[in-house]
């Protein structure tokens, strides 16, 4: 039985390995690592906070309640081009979606 990728790529987070690091040695793009790594903080394997801050997690849900958001887009946008990555979003996101 084949190893599903995305714990592939928690196997080498684990090692210590940056997110960079981990895309190159697995031949992929960094958004498709943090993608991996999103995953597993949906399944328990790594703690959201690894990642983000609790505040910033309140931060991202207050704005997209406020905007009613339907896609992650809209919260870049609403947030700025640089406050925080798609990866931060989605992971703050993901913690809505758990408690409904």
């Amino acid at each position: 039985k084949k190893t599903p990728t995305h714990l592939i790529t928690f196997q080498l987070f684990k090692g210590g390995f940056p997110i960079k690091k981990i895309a190159e040695e697995r031949h992929l793009v960094p958004m498709t690592i943090e993608s991996h790594l999103a995953k597993c903080v949906e399944e328990g394997l790594i703690e959201i906070t690894r990642f983000i801050s609790k505040k910033d997690i309140e931060k991202i849900i207050e704005g997209a309640k406020s905007i009613e958001y339907t896609s992650l887009s809209e919260l870049k946008e609403y947030f700025g081009e640089t406050r925080y990555s798609y990866f931060k979003l989605r992971l703050a996101m993901g913690t809505v979606s758990e408690s409904k």
